[in-house]
């Protein structure tokens, strides 16, 4: 769906040259390489067929679990971004200048990668440090300085919690500007048709933010208050809610928007449609020459 939306918006399709599908593709880019970074500092350790390595290893740099941070803090402003455009839309839906949406959109997402890039340089002179904890049955692997860990945590989940908040709101009201457009006037009408999918993928989208919000929450508790067992739940909540956030927002689009379920089908499957159109129309010369 990535290579998609990314392939469309090159191509300057209409539907998807616009400040909400360019917005999603940049976060669902960072999702993609949260993912892999959050595979190499939970997921691997986890599975425990690698344990040995991680504990050996002494010089991983800090910087790798600055970067998951980073990533983190980018997807929960690119999630609140994603609101505000579907908030500016439906708050002018007579609007059709472009140009000061996508202005106000590259300021929105240059705020969005500049803000939390301090997570990044942060733990540059820290390494990695492998541990165990539930009883030597679950390794977390972070970074060396726990001050700096715990600073993580904290913001982190400070952070998450007041985007999360203002998802809500600025979600609850996108729900009633939409019904009150759909009340209003039948002018809308094909215009509401497009935003209500949308809508749908970011309030959905939102709660599975919010569940990895929690999740960083009760490590955060659990961390502050040396609860070994909530801290190792926490860990295996971790990957239920990253698939959540990384997975759930393509399938939700692909099933609620058609206009987007056709294209999508077409650009991986078009050509080959097509070929076997032709292949089925082929002339009756064409078919006589393959027995000779």
């Amino acid at each position: 769906m990535t290579i998609f939306i990314g392939c469309s918006i090159k191509k300057t399709d209409v539907e998807f040259h616009t400040p909400f599908y360019i917005q999603l593709f940049l976060n669902s880019c960072c999702e993609l390489v949260f993912f892999a970074f959050e595979y190499f500092l939970i997921r691997i350790p986890l599975f425990g067929f690698a344990d040995d390595w991680y504990t050996s290893q002494e010089h991983l740099p800090g910087a790798i679990h600055g970067m998951s941070w980073y990533l983190y803090m980018v997807i929960c402003i690119g999630q609140c971004n994603l609101m505000l455009n579907r908030f500016i839309v439906l708050k002018n839906p007579t609007s059709n200048s472009l140009m000061s949406s996508f202005k106000s959109s590259l300021c929105l997402i240059t705020f969005q990668f500049i803000f939390p890039s301090f997570m990044i340089f942060m733990p540059i002179n820290c390494n990695l440090k492998s541990y165990y904890v539930n009883n030597n049955k679950t390794l977390v692997v972070e970074v060396g300085d726990q001050g700096i860990s715990n600073f993580f945590l904290t913001v982190g989940s400070f952070v998450g919690i007041i985007i999360c908040l203002f998802c809500i709101t600025i979600g609850t009201w996108n729900i009633f500007l939409l019904k009150n457009l759909q009340n209003r006037n039948k002018y809308y009408e094909k215009r509401l048709k497009k935003e209500k999918p949308l809508l749908l993928s970011v309030c959905i989208q939102t709660f599975n933010f919010i569940v990895l919000t929690t999740a960083e929450i009760l490590q955060f508790f659990a961390g502050k208050f040396n609860l070994d067992s909530l801290y190792a739940f926490t860990i295996y909540m971790y990957p239920l809610s990253e698939d959540m956030l990384c997975l759930f927002h393509p399938i939700i689009l692909y099933i609620t928007c058609h206009s987007l379920r056709r294209k999508f089908l077409y650009f991986w499957f078009g050509r080959l449609f097509d070929k076997f159109r032709k292949n089925k129309t082929a002339p009756l010369s064409d078919i006589k020459s393959m027995y000779h």
